[in-house]
């Protein structure tokens, strides 16, 4: 196949919004299975911030962590997502002391109503 595509990219500032809800997710910490590890109803009117910390050991199969969101209202949402990355250390105490952050501002989507 041959042809082209137009596509239109754009770049525009979000507003940083204060979280009104932390949601965490570590349990297990210590993965040893596939499946549903979080789930949750959000505000989609305030800003919520999502924490996960899972330790895939190396006797396990590679696994990868997915958010799936589902909009279930009547007009599109937005998305805003950030990458933040700790460890791995040699101690627990140094894998959350240790820090590496991903310098981006993230990703933007929208996410049309299911």
């Amino acid at each position: 196949m041959s042809g082209t595509t137009r596509i239109s990219v754009e770049n525009y500032a979000l507003p940083r919004l204060a979280p009104s809800q932390l949601l965490v997710s570590d349990y297990p910490e210590r993965l040893t299975a596939d499946g549903v590890l979080f789930t949750a109803t959000i505000d989609r009117t305030a800003s919520q911030r999502f924490l996960y910390y899972h330790f895939n050991p190396s006797t396990e199969p590679a696994r990868r962590i997915l958010v799936k969101a589902t909009n279930s209202g009547a007009t599109p949402a937005v998305l805003h997502l950030l990458a933040a990355l700790a460890g791995p250390g040699s101690t627990r105490w140094k894998s959350a002391t240790t820090r590496r952050a991903r310098s981006s501002s993230g990703r933007a989507a929208t996410k049309a109503p299911s």
